[in-house]
């Protein structure tokens, strides 16, 4: 291998480990969006139950400070949920760069073993060629030493 190639072996390696902690990332992005979006419709039960309680305590005489808590309660829950929204929101934006960062990556592995291999079939048919003509000069060589000995009797 010349020191070409092995300094090419070390850009696929390097390339490899950084499409392997790519790959990581966008598990672990995606493994967060899961749990945002878990949170979300969390919320959102929580939610519903808050405007059932208070759609409840609509149907029934009951104190105005009770109303007004439950109430409150609904409007929490509220804001809790937009915040879970966004929080997905964010997730998937991660999500969405890590795709596009280890889709880079692969590219970049991709092309690098390309290279390697083109330049493995080069030096191939460098060393067939250099075989080949060394070969050649030997079999020149012999149908030399032939010819002078059969030129020269004994």
């Amino acid at each position: 291998m010349t020191s070409r190639r092995k300094r090419l072996d070390k850009v696929v390696k390097h390339r490899e480990r950084q499409l392997e902690n790519k790959v990581q990332a966008l598990q672990q992005s995606r493994n967060a969006q899961a749990a945002a979006a878990e949170r979300a419709h969390q919320e959102r039960q929580m939610l519903r139950q808050a405007a059932e309680y208070r759609e409840a305590l609509t149907r029934q005489v009951v104190q105005v400070a009770d109303l007004a808590a439950a109430s409150q309660w609904v409007e929490a829950r509220t804001g809790h949920l937009q915040h879970a929204h966004h929080q997905l929101a964010r997730a998937d934006a991660v999500v969405e760069r890590a795709q596009q960062s280890t889709l880079a990556a692969r590219n970049e592995l991709k092309r690098v073993e390309l290279l390697d291999s083109r330049l493995a079939r080069f030096e191939l048919k460098q060393n067939e060629g250099e075989e080949r003509k060394a070969q050649d000069e030997h079999c020149a060589r012999q149908v030399v030493a032939k010819r002078r000995s059969s030129a020269d009797p004994p």
